[in-house]
């Protein structure tokens, strides 16, 4: 159940976002398991390093920052293995999440930096807010969720909710349809 969930979010998320990205060349992360790499855009970008848990984030963003363009190809196929059971799941985006926010602290130079175009005005800020800003104050939100779900509010909540959930399903549903396969 949890490979089927994590071939949704591929499509949903890291492929429809990896289009947009790419036509401004600031791609955060090309995927270990289905990366390719000129080895003169490695050497230009210091070598593989290992002082992050995301050393394709890493590298990207060095590659970035080294002047090379990141392509996209959604046509490419790798196999990789997938977490099959909650613990390997929840140890893989622990990784993640620790990986990315160390990227993003040792890149942070690029944060808003035009010099960077893409990466620094639209994909760092993104990775700031969507990685950081809004899983912090998360766990706040659905606490005052629960809150006003039991002092009287829940109609108004509700209709918030469903909102949220249409946006978010109609964004997923658009990715499908770009996406054109199963």
């Amino acid at each position: 159940m949890l490979t089927f969930w994590q071939a949704i979010e591929y499509t949903t998320s890291q492929n429809f976002d990896r289009m947009a990205y790419a036509n401004i060349n600031a791609i955060t992360v090309v995927p270990g398991a289905i990366g390719a790499f000129k080895k003169a855009a490695i050497n230009a970008a210091g070598g593989l390093t290992t002082d992050t848990l995301a050393e394709d984030c890493d590298l990207t963003i060095r590659i970035l920052k080294a002047g090379y363009i990141i392509e996209n190809e959604n046509k490419a196929v790798a196999m990789t293995e997938a977490p099959e059971k909650v613990k390997q799941f929840v140890k893989q985006r622990t990784r993640w999440c620790f990986g990315i926010m160390q990227t993003f602290w040792k890149h942070r130079d690029t944060l808003m930096a035009k010099k960077y175009k893409g990466l620094g005005l639209w994909a760092m800020p993104n990775m700031l807010i969507f990685q950081f800003i809004i899983p912090f104050f998360s766990p706040l939100a659905d606490f005052f969720m629960l809150v006003g779900l039991f002092s009287g509010n829940a109609r108004k909540i509700g209709i918030y909710y469903l909102i949220f959930m249409l946006v978010d399903a109609s964004i997923s549903v658009f990715a499908f349809i770009v996406e054109r396969r199963n």
